[in-house]
């Protein structure tokens, strides 16, 4: 895949020629490869702390579920590892994907799917809803 770099300056006719050349390389990605993209400004719905991750946990486990419109949930992993999953299977300590403490999780789609696990005692998961129109 080929890709055009271009420094933009003031001028309407660089802006253009980007964006051209942007929407040229991503007609260009099979079909597989296109993700969605959250449409900015997000509304805030919410946030909520999960502390309890010793057995496999869902969003909705949040106080007051997962708020009615998000399609968003911003995740922040603070003192140890978890593993989520959101294919219908429920993580284990061992299998599913990791996310490092200090490390966060922009996940964008069905909310409900989601289920995470601590890897060791003591996980704090921090999740804030957001809806994007």
């Amino acid at each position: 895949m080929k890709a055009a770099f271009i420094v933009i300056d003031a001028s309407a006719r660089t802006v253009s020629a980007l964006l051209v050349s942007a929407v040229a390389i991503c007609a260009s990605l099979p079909a597989q490869s296109q993700v969605s993209t959250p449409v900015l400004p997000l509304q805030a719905l919410g946030y909520c702390q999960l502390t309890s991750l010793d057995s496999a946990a869902k969003l909705s486990a949040c106080a007051g579920g997962i708020p009615a419109s998000a399609n968003i949930a911003w995740i922040g992993v603070e003192s140890q590892g978890i593993r989520y999953r959101d294919d219908g299977t429920a993580p284990t300590a061992s299998v599913g994907f990791p996310i490092a403490a200090g490390g966060t999780l922009f996940y964008v789609g069905t909310l409900s799917a989601i289920e995470l696990i601590q890897q060791n005692v003591a996980a704090i998961v921090d999740v804030l809803f957001y809806h994007s129109p």
